[in-house]
């Protein structure tokens, strides 16, 4: 059970700053309609995606362990730990290795009957949401603006599932922790199927809420996982319906998170998350 601190996570790491994230879907979007402009979509964007994956995402870019199949929960899916630093802090980050190939055929999957402006259009939401990670449990260091603050600085937010939990009381918001200590404490989070804690509204890598994977996402798929808004309605199983549709998914050709996601952009609604009321 993860213990809440007084300042808990309530929305998911959807954008980088209002203006930022923007810029980037922007030049992501041009990048991948030139990279798909040839006579195969779907291998141009597996070149593109193989390109940007070549060079470690910045979560990755310290020390991490070699790739190991042996979570219990995630049978058959490589991980492995990184040890980093980002921003002045410190950080621990088990990562699902997700293969350019495998990302390329479900954002293609999903976008077969919505043409090349959808591969760009999901392509570039889910790179500037979260370089389509999916962070089995860890610290993801990000601007606190981020996670719903105004705060522009690098602060901790904990993952579990590919989903955003309240911070542990044991390490502060802008705390800079030993990325030792961080792994001693948040490896055995891997291993639990149902933890006691809300989760924030947006689910990794499609980078999309509860609503948008109710309303869109093909069947089967979870239902009752709650609502993104009142933050004491983000119920537990969104952890299933976010690490279950990664396992569906694995060696699949497509994925119901990135299909309910280009569904959605296709109907110009915003996949990420959203301001609750007071």
């Amino acid at each position: 059970m993860l213990k809440v601190s007084a300042i808990a996570i309530t929305i998911g790491l959807c954008v980088v700053g209002q203006g930022h994230a923007a810029s980037c879907e922007a030049v992501t979007a041009k990048q991948v309609a030139a990279a798909i402009s040839g006579g195969n979509p779907r291998d141009g964007l597996e070149k593109y995606l193989t390109k940007k994956l070549s060079k470690p995402r910045y979560f990755e870019n310290g020390k991490c362990t070699d790739p190991a199949k042996d979570l219990k929960l995630y049978p058959g899916i490589p991980y492995h730990d990184c040890s980093y630093e980002n921003g002045g802090l410190h950080g621990w980050a088990r990562v699902a290795i997700i293969p350019p190939s495998m990302l390329a055929a479900w954002i293609d999957s999903a976008c077969q009957s919505k043409g090349s402006k959808c591969l760009s259009r999901v392509t570039a939401y889910s790179w500037c949401s979260n370089q389509l990670s999916f962070p089995i449990a860890g610290n993801i260091i990000e601007p606190g603006n981020s996670g719903g603050g105004s705060d522009d600085s690098s602060h901790n937010f904990i993952f579990l599932h590919g989903v955003t939990v309240p911070r542990p009381a044991w390490l502060g918001a802008t705390q800079d922790l030993d990325a030792a200590v961080q792994a001693k404490n948040l490896a055995p989070l891997s291993d639990i199927e149902q933890p006691s804690t809300l989760t924030a509204q947006v689910a990794r890598p499609a980078g999309i809420r509860r609503e948008i994977y109710t309303e869109f996402a093909p069947e089967p798929k979870l239902s009752d996982i709650g609502s993104s808004c009142p933050a004491s309605k983000r119920g537990p199983a969104w952890f299933d319906a976010s690490r279950r549709a990664l396992l569906a998914a694995w060696e699949k050709p497509h994925n119901i998170m990135f299909d309910a996601l280009a569904g959605a952009l296709e109907e110009g609604r915003a996949a990420g998350v959203v301001r609750c009321s007071p």
